[in-house]
């Protein structure tokens, strides 16, 4: 059973606990949202913290986003999110990852 500290975190098989992020750059926001919108639904319960960025003042609104999430639970629930991100039209994956 994984401590309250490594449940926030993201534990690979050798049981190194690390803080995983993604960033996922979405072109054509309104053309890819529900797709987006749908793969980080499916696999809520890998994502700790989401936090969505994008231009907008009273007069624009960014046709393009960036959504930071910070995973948790299991390198293999962690690896089916990049691998479903991945593979959507519009949307450019990048991970940072920290060994704690």
């Amino acid at each position: 059973m994984l401590s309250a500290f490594a449940r926030n975190f993201v534990t690979d098989t050798s049981g190194q606990v690390k803080n995983v992020i993604y960033g996922l750059q979405v072109f054509g926001r309104h053309q890819n949202a529900v797709e987006v919108q749908k793969a980080l639904t499916d696999h809520g319960c890998a994502i700790g913290t989401r936090l969505g960025l994008h231009h907008t003042d009273e007069r624009y609104c960014a046709p393009h986003g960036l959504i930071l999430c910070q995973m948790t639970g299991t390198a293999s629930d962690v690896a089916k999110f990049e691998k479903n991100v991945s593979q959507i039209n519009g949307v450019q994956v990048q991970r940072m990852e920290f060994k704690l």
